[in-house]
């Protein structure tokens, strides 16, 4: 009995003491109930932080999922389009590398011949103005040369008329031909009256009258 207690008395000591009674290893303290709780809510919280920014995570790359299939829609549609243009000019394609090939000729003689052609139409651009600027000249000197053949035309009716006038007055002979101007002239002059004999008295108002 007595080495029974002295037994239990020396393991109260070494729990006492914090000493593992087999191994003589000191042992944890038991933290208790409180102190489990605390550490659960912390898990807890550290967890919903967690799922909280996974979830917005989640929500912004479900955003620009959206945005890139819209993206991908729009280029889809400029694809489709592109393709559509191309389709359109296709024939222009080949009929130009059928034309080159029937002509066996590269881009620069082609070029060439373009420049040629071009040079060409600039001259024939002048050449047409050179003429219409002729044409325009030639209206030009037809205009005037009717005017000036109205106006002889005139001169010419006017000196008839005087002649007739004359050769009334003076009882001349009417053998002169209509359009020889140069005799009717020569007619009326030669029964004109000298200022100068009127001026210094040559003549007498009556013999000019009857002259």
């Amino acid at each position: 009995m007595d080495h029974l207690q002295q037994r239990r008395q020396e393991l109260e000591h070494k729990e006492g003491a914090g000493i593992h009674p087999k191994g003589g290893k000191a042992f944890r303290h038991d933290p208790g109930p409180f102190s489990l709780l605390q550490e659960n809510d912390a898990k807890r919280s550290r967890a919903m932080q967690k799922a909280e920014q996974e979830k917005q995570q989640m929500a912004q790359k479900e955003v620009e999922a959206e945005h890139l299939q819209e993206e991908i829609a729009r280029l889809m549609t400029a694809k489709t389009k592109l393709q559509g243009r191309l389709a359109a000019h296709k024939p222009f394609s080949e009929y130009l590398q059928e034309v080159l090939g029937k002509t066996e000729q590269d881009i620069s003689e082609l070029i060439g011949r373009f420049q040629t052609l071009m040079a060409t139409q600039v001259s024939l651009v002048r050449r047409e103005q050179v003429a219409r600027e002729a044409e325009s000249n030639w209206i030009c000197i037809q205009n005037t040369a009717a005017g000036k053949t109205l106006e002889l035309g005139q001169i010419k009716l006017a000196a008839l008329n005087l002649f007739q006038m004359v050769a009334k007055h003076r009882k001349l002979p009417m053998n002169v031909p209509q359009e020889d101007t140069d005799a009717q002239l020569d007619a009326v002059s030669s029964c004109s009256v000298s200022i100068n004999d009127v001026t210094f008295g040559k003549l007498t108002p009556w013999e000019v009258l009857n002259y």
